[in-house]
């Protein structure tokens, strides 16, 4: 990569956070296309779209487990043990670990939110 192109690639991605500061907050995309092309994901180098589409699929199956799993166990305990299963079967250790976690996900706005209790 010469000069030019590191600058024309690092400009894109000032622009494209601007535009994502404005625009997906207050109204996200309707589909993946109009993301796409908010994101001007068709200047990338197409090597690196397809090797992170094919680790998108990764991704989607392990975040789909981990959230079948979390309501299985939620709302197991909750049918078992009741409403007050989180303070009553979760160490305080744990809680306060979570109570961190979800502070910190708070502040990145990109993540998703995931209800880490009921």
């Amino acid at each position: 990569m010469n000069d030019d192109q590191a600058y024309s690639f690092v400009f894109r991605a000032i622009l494209t956070k601007d535009a994502l500061g404005r625009i997906v907050p207050a109204a996200p995309p309707n589909d993946d296309e109009d993301l796409q092309f908010l994101l001007a994901v068709d200047a990338l180098d197409e090597r690196f779209v397809s090797d992170a589409r094919r680790m998108s699929l990764v991704y989607m199956t392990i975040a789909a487990f981990e959230n079948s799993v979390r309501e299985l166990i939620s709302s197991t305990l909750l049918e078992e043990v009741g409403e007050n299963w989180w303070t009553t079967c979760v160490s305080d250790k744990i809680q306060g670990q979570v109570k961190i976690r979800m502070d910190e996900e708070e502040k990145i706005r990109w993540h998703t939110h995931e209800e880490l209790i009921p």
